[in-house]
């Protein structure tokens, strides 16, 4: 399950709520641009962000090694106006675009969110998230235990391509689970901390102890699961 990064780079677009801005991650091969251009509309992309990047590998056999992630970016656009469509490229890929929710004194119709959690890699997971693409959600919370990688690190990878259809233009917000923690211990020593994958990959709500405390404050509200697919949409959360 492993993917050679060269077939499509850059890859594995996720957008994530972030102060009065937006955060977008990806990952390439290590060419490429590492900024994003950015404007209110398609062919006036006149804002340029500078990302800062990362890499990780492991070695040992039951982290899937040898392993080597492409280079993951990640980049802070803001400010970022509310209530506004903004459309972004990373060098010469797919002009791609999300919405900034209006501010909350103006917010006067329901919100539709889509709830998931253990959403895994299967056929299963595929149609959640296409389900999740045409109910027109304004944001994804996936509450606890992501790719199921369970230490193999090729299937964080796997798990972006995954979400990356609707995670390129929709907030995708993740909080970490206990399959997330891939301890030094089970996954070696190569991974150097608890939730290492995890937190390299910013797959985290962003406050002060991301991945390595996250698992220990999810809460849900308002869930019901259909069979094979952990979601609903809603028009509130708590």
């Amino acid at each position: 399950e492993s993917y050679d990064l060269s077939i499509s780079s850059p890859q594995q677009f996720r957008l994530a709520f972030s102060g009065a801005g937006m955060r977008l991650s990806w990952i390439d091969s290590g060419t490429g641009g590492t900024d994003v251009k950015v404007g209110t509309t398609a062919k006036a992309l006149s804002t340029s962000f500078q990302s800062t990047s990362t890499s990780y590998k492991c070695d040992e056999r039951q982290c899937g090694g040898p392993y080597k992630s492409g280079r993951i970016h990640s980049v802070h656009m803001r400010p970022l106006l509310p209530g506004t469509t903004y459309y972004y490229q990373v060098g010469d890929s797919t002009v791609r675009s999300f919405a900034m929710p209006p501010s909350a004194e103006i917010q006067r119709t329901p919100v539709q969110i889509g709830l998931i959690g253990d959403l895994g890699q299967t056929q299963d997971s595929n149609e959640t998230v296409y389900h999740l693409l045409a109910s027109d959600v304004a944001v994804v919370i996936h509450a606890g235990d992501l790719s199921y990688a369970d230490c193999y690190q090729p299937r964080w990878d796997t798990y972006g391509q995954l979400a990356e259809p609707l995670a390129a233009t929709t907030a995708w917000m993740t909080v970490a689970g206990n399959h997330e923690i891939e301890s030094p211990d089970s996954c070696g020593s190569s991974l150097n901390h608890t939730f290492a994958a995890c937190t390299i990959r910013r797959l985290h709500l962003e406050h002060k102890h991301p991945c390595l405390t996250s698992h220990t404050h999810t809460s849900t509200c308002a869930l019901t699961s259909a069979p094979h697919q952990h979601i609903n949409s809603i028009s509130a959360c708590c």
